[in-house]
C-alpha cells in the first residue's frame, strides 16, 4: 500500500512540475526536490564532476532517474539471516549446491527458528544514498567502460543506460562492484581484443553453472527467506530466477557489458512471472517466437529462457493416449524490459489513478515485437458505464487469478491494443479498488490475428464432457516417465538374484501409471525393479498386490539397491505417495531397487507410477468444475471414477476450470474442442 501511494504521489508531483526547462532539467530538479534532507549530497556528485562534462551528464543521467528507486532496509529482514549465513558458509567451503543440500541446511536452521518471520522495510534512494558511494560507483562504472578493450565500442548512451546504473528491480549492494571486480579479475587474461558478447556468454554461463535458482525452497518451503539483502544473494550464490538475474546483470555491468533485466508479468499459458538478462546489441534477433506448440528441436527455439517444459528431443510418444493434449511450450503474451530509466510512455508516468502493481515501476518499456510474433487489436467492451480511463488484458493465474499483461486507453466502447502475443487467452478488465472487474467478453487471440469470443451469454448450446486431467499434460512429465523404458521387472528368491526370471519389460511410456499381472503361482521374495543400461531413471511409486479370494492386498517389504540422489532417495520409491519420487544415482554400481518380502510371497499384479504431478483425475478424490460467465460459476461435484469426470449440460464455447477438492492446487483453464481438453 506504502509503496503504490508513493509512486503515485511522486509522480503527481513529476507531472505538475512546469518550469521552463528541458524535460530532463524538470525531471533532475524533481529528483532533488524529492530528495529532502538528502539533497546537499545529490548535489555535491554534480558539482564534484563540474571539471568533466561527460561524467557530470552521467551524474545527471544517474540522479534524474532516481526517481522511484528504493532499497531494502537489511534490518527489517534480520531474522532470516541466520540461514544466509549457514549457506554462505556452505557455499564458501564446498561451492555449487548439490543433491539438495539446500534445502537440508534452511531445513535445520528452521528448526532452531520455527517462528521465522520478515517484514520488509524499504527506503528512498533519493533519500538514503551518499555521495561518496555514487562517485565511487561513478567512478567505478567509467574506469571499467574506458579500460576493457571490448567495451571500447560502446557509445555514451549506451553505458549510461545499461552499465552505469546500480541497481536493478530495487536490488543492489554497495560492495557489489569490488565483489564481481575481484571475482571476474582474471577475465582479461583470456579475452582480449573481442566482442563484448563473447565474454558475456562466458560469464552468464558460468553464472548458470554455479547459481541455485530455486523457485520451490524460496515459494513453497522457506518463503520468509525473501526478501534478502544483495550481499546475501552474492555471497550464498542461491535465489529464484530474479535473484539469478539481478545477480548477472550487476557481475555483467561491472564488466562493462551493457546488460538488463527483461520480464513476462505472467505467461500466456503457465503460472507466475519470468525473467531472463538481456544482453544489449545493435542487432536484432534473426528469429522470432510464434507462440505454437511443438516438441523442442534445437537451441535456436530458446531465445527467451525456459520457454519449453524441457530441453529434451523426444523420439516418441507411444503410450500417451490420443486424447490427450501435450503441451511442450509456455505461451508469451507481452514482454517488458526493465529499465532503469524513466520511461516516459508508460502508466506510472501517465496516470494518477490507481493501477496494478507491476505497472506502477517507471522503467517499464514494452519490446515485445523484438521477441515474438504479435499483433494489433481491437476489443469491443461491454456498456456498464465505467468511467475508467484504462483497459487491461488479463490472462490467467490459479494463484494470482487474472493478472494484468497489458493497458491502453479506452476509447468509448472500444479498446486498442498493440503488439499482443498470439494463440493465447485474454479477459479484458478495467483495475477498480485493487481489483480486476471484468470489462468485455473474453478471447483467444488467434495465429491470424483474430479475435475469437469465448461467450457464455446465453450458452446456446450445452454439451456432455469428458474431462481427464485438471492441468496440462507437460512434455517434461514424458521425458520423465520415458526413464522407464526399457526397465525390466523381475522376480527371485536367492539373495543374490542368480535365478532372477523377468517377468515384464516397460516397452511405451507410461501415462501417469503402469501395471502388469503376474501369471505364474509360485512364491518369491524378491521382486527387482531392473534399469540397468538407461541413462537416469525416476520412479514415483511401486505397489504389489495379491488377490487371494477376492480380497486384494498391499504388500510391503524393505527395499535395497540403487540410494538414489538428494532428496529423491530410495525409500519414496515405495512410499505410498505418487508425488514423492526416486532417482538413481548413477555413480553406483547397483542400477535397481530390490524389495525384499522377508519370505516367498505370492502376488499377482504390479502398479508403477512414473515421476508426475499427479494432476490426472484421481479416482476417489471429490472434483469441482467451473465455467466463466464474469465470475466462476459451478457446474457441480463429482467423484474421480475411471480416472475421469464426465459432466452433462455444459455450456458450448465456454471457458472451464476444474478445482480438486480433495487435494492440490494446480489447476489451469480450457476449453472442450472435439473431444480434448484445450489448455490456455
Amino acid at each position: 500500500m506504502y509503496v503504490h501511494f508513493y509512486y503515485n504521489l511522486l509522480f503527481l508531483l513529476f507531472i505538475s512540475f512546469t518550469a521552463c526547462s528541458s524535460p530532463e532539467e524538470q525531471q533532475l530538479n524533481q529528483s532533488l526536490q524529492l530528495s529532502g534532507n538528502n539533497r546537499q549530497n545529490l548535489e555535491s556528485v554534480i558539482q564534484h564532476y563540474n571539471s568533466d562534462s561527460e561524467r557530470q551528464e552521467a551524474a545527471r543521467f544517474l540522479i534524474r532517474n532516481m526517481i522511484g528507486k528504493k532499497t531494502l532496509d537489511s534490518v527489517s529482514v534480520s531474522e532470516n539471516q541466520p540461514y544466509y549465513d549457514a549457506l554462505i558458509k556452505r557455499y564458501e567451503q564446498f561451492g555449487v549446491y548439490k543433491k539438495g543440500i539446500e534445502r537440508a541446511i534452511c531445513d535445520s536452521i528452521h528448526m532452531l527458528y520455527p517462528n521465522t518471520k520478515v517484514i520488509a522495510v524499504y527506503s528512498t534512494d533519493l533519500k538514503t544514498l551518499s555521495a561518496q558511494y555514487l562517485i565511487e560507483h561513478m567512478n567505478t562504472a567509467f574506469d571499467t567502460w574506458k579500460k576493457h578493450p571490448w567495451s571500447k565500442n560502446i557509445d555514451f548512451e549506451t553505458f549510461c543506460k545499461y552499465i552505469l546504473p546500480y541497481t536493478t528491480e530495487n536490488c543492489y549492494g554497495k560492495e557489489s562492484d569490488s565483489f564481481f571486480k575481484e571475482k571476474y579479475k582474471d577475465i582479461d587474461k583470456i579475452m582480449h581484443d573481442t566482442d563484448y558478447t563473447q565474454v558475456a556468454n562466458i560469464i552468464s554461463q558460468h553464472i548458470d553453472s554455479t547459481f541455485l535458482s530455486s523457485w520451490s525452497l524460496f515459494a513453497i518451503h522457506h518463503p520468509y527467506l525473501m526478501p534478502t539483502s544483495f550481499s546475501n544473494i552474492m555471497k550464498s550464490n542461491i535465489g529464484t530466477c530474479l535473484e539469478k538475474n539481478i545477480y548477472k546483470i550487476a557481475a555483467l555491468r561491472s564488466l562493462g557489458i551493457p546488460a538488463v533485466l527483461n520480464e513476462i508479468p505472467c505467461w500466456g499459458n503457465s503460472n507466475s512471472p519470468h525473467f531472463w538478462t538481456e544482453i544489449i546489441t545493435k542487432e536484432s534477433h534473426l528469429k522470432l517466437l510464434d507462440n505454437e506448440q511443438h516438441p523442442y528441436l534445437n537451441i535456436r527455439d530458446t531465445i527467451i529462457s525456459d520457454t519449453f517444459w524441457d530441453y529434451n528431443y523426444l523420439s516418441s510418444f507411444k503410450g500417451i493416449p490420443s486424447y490427450i493434449y501435450i503441451q511442450h511450450k509456455r505461451y508469451i503474451p507481452k514482454v517488458y524490459r526493465i529499465n532503469y530509466e524513466i520511461q516516459k510512455d508508460n502508466l506510472s508516468y501517465l496516470s494518477t489513478n490507481t493501477a496494478p502493481g507491476f505497472f506502477k515501476n517507471p522503467g517499464l518499456e514494452d519490446i515485445t515485437d523484438k521477441y515474438i510474433k504479435c499483433k494489433d487489436i481491437t476489443v469491443d467492451l461491454w456498456k456498464n458505464g465505467s468511467d475508467d480511463r484504462y483497459v487491461y488484458l488479463c490472462c490467467f493465474d490459479p494463484f494470482r487469478e487474472w493478472v494484468p499483461v497489458c493497458y491502453t486507453k479506452r476509447n468509448g466502447g472500444k479498446a486498442q491494443f498493440k503488439k499482443m502475443g498470439v494463440n493465447i487467452f485474454y479477459l479484458p478488465a478495467y483495475y477498480q479498488n485493487n481489483a480486476i472487474v471484468p470489462a468485455g467478453d473474453p478471447f483467444v487471440l488467434t495465429k491470424d490475428g483474430k479475435l475469437k469470443i469465448i461467450n457464455n451469454l446465453p450458452p446456446k448450446k450445452e454439451n456432455n464432457i469428458v474431462i481427464y486431467s485438471k492441468y496440462p499434460y507437460r512434455s517434461v512429465l514424458i521425458y520423465r516417465a520415458s526413464s522407464m523404458l526399457g526397465t525390466r521387472f523381475q522376480v527371485a528368491n536367492r539373495a543374490d538374484f542368480a535365478d532372477s526370471l523377468t517377468v515384464y519389460k516397460v516397452n511405451e511410456i507410461p501415462y501417469y501409471e503402469g501395471n502388469f499381472d503376474i501369471k505364474n503361482k509360485k512364491a518369491y521374495r524378491y521382486l527387482i525393479c531392473n534399469f540397468k543400461g538407461t541413462v537416469f531413471f525416476n520412479v514415483g511409486d511401486i505397489r504389489v498386490t495379491d488377490c487371494e479370494n477376492g480380497m486384494e492386498k498391499q504388500l510391503s517389504g524393505k527395499l535395497s539397491g540403487n540410494p538414489g540422489i538428494g532428496g529423491a532417495l530410495l525409500k519414496n520409491a515405495m512410499d505410498s505417495d505418487r508425488i514423492s519420487y526416486f532417482e538413481n544415482n548413477i555413480d553406483v554400481k547397483d542400477q535397481y531397487i530390490a524389495i525384499d518380502f522377508g519370505k516367498p510371497v505370492h502376488f499377482n499384479h504390479v502398479t508403477y507410477y512414473p515421476r508426475s504431478d499427479d494432476n490426472r483425475i484421481v479416482n476417489g478424490e471429490t472434483y469441482e468444475l467451473f465455467y466463466w460467465n464474469r465470475k466462476w460459476v459451478s457446474l457441480g461435484k463429482q467423484i474421480g471414477k475411471d480416472h475421469r469426470l464426465v459432466f452433462n449440460h455444459v455450456p458450448e464455447n465456454a471457458v472451464l476450470r476444474v478445482h480438486d477438492c480433495t487435494k492440490g492446487n494446480e489447476e489451469r483453464i480450457f476449453t472442450y474442442e472435439h473431444g480434448k481438453q484445450i489448455w490456455w
